[in-house]
């Protein structure tokens, strides 16, 4: 697969092995890299609801740093969707949350976010889900996501905290939207809801 952001130093190819980690220290020849290469979870097929995608966050601003620049609201409102090419079909994916979460659950007395979900008991259960990414979002990205859409989770480390992963998360684009993001009325959010990590760290 191919995964883009136009416009972005984001545009590289998605492999997959049976090892989440080694292409966070590998290129896409297998060899030792600093900047890896991007890597679809092994538990996960482009055709599953929810797919996750890992990167490293590279200093140099090339692989999922592009994540880390996401978080100022006119880089954002320029660059909100993502488009992945996977057997030659694209599909748009519009960035409705990006926020940092915990590693582990000791991180946030017990609680994570469930980025590797994939089936849904009920629509009842996918919007609570949904939901909770937004409460999260750094950003109020006004993009609105329903069941019938499918959903492209992007991870990568980030030092807001030890063991914090940054997450941007993007819905499937519909056929009667535009191509362009719908990103005019996206504003900053302070009070996004945070883990306990996050506070302990800022006393």
């Amino acid at each position: 697969a191919w995964l883009n952001i136009k416009g972005t130093s984001l545009n590289n190819a998605v492999y997959k092995t049976n090892n989440n980690s080694f292409y966070m220290t590998h290129n896409h020849l297998k060899k030792p890299s600093d900047y890896g290469a991007l890597c679809l979870d092994y538990r996960f097929s482009f055709s599953d609801k929810n797919t996750v995608v890992y990167g490293v966050n590279a200093e140099n601003g090339l692989m999922f740093n592009t994540l880390e620049k996401l978080r100022e609201l006119i880089f954002y409102k320029q660059n909100s969707v993502i488009t992945l090419t996977h057997n030659n079909k694209k599909t748009n994916y519009k960035i409705y949350a990006l926020f940092v979460l915990n590693s582990s659950k000791e991180q946030d007395d017990g609680k994570i976010y469930e980025l590797y979900k994939k089936n849904f008991s009920s629509e009842l259960s996918f919007n609570s889900w949904v939901k909770d990414a937004m409460e999260r979002s750094l950003i109020n990205t006004n993009v609105d996501v329903s069941l019938d859409d499918k959903i492209l989770t992007l991870v990568t480390d980030c030092d807001d905290f030890e063991g914090a992963r940054l997450v941007g998360m993007g819905r499937s684009e519909r056929e009667e939207e535009s191509l362009s993001p719908i990103s005019e009325h996206a504003v900053l959010i302070g009070n996004c809801k945070k883990t306990k990590k996050w506070y302990d760290v800022r006393n």
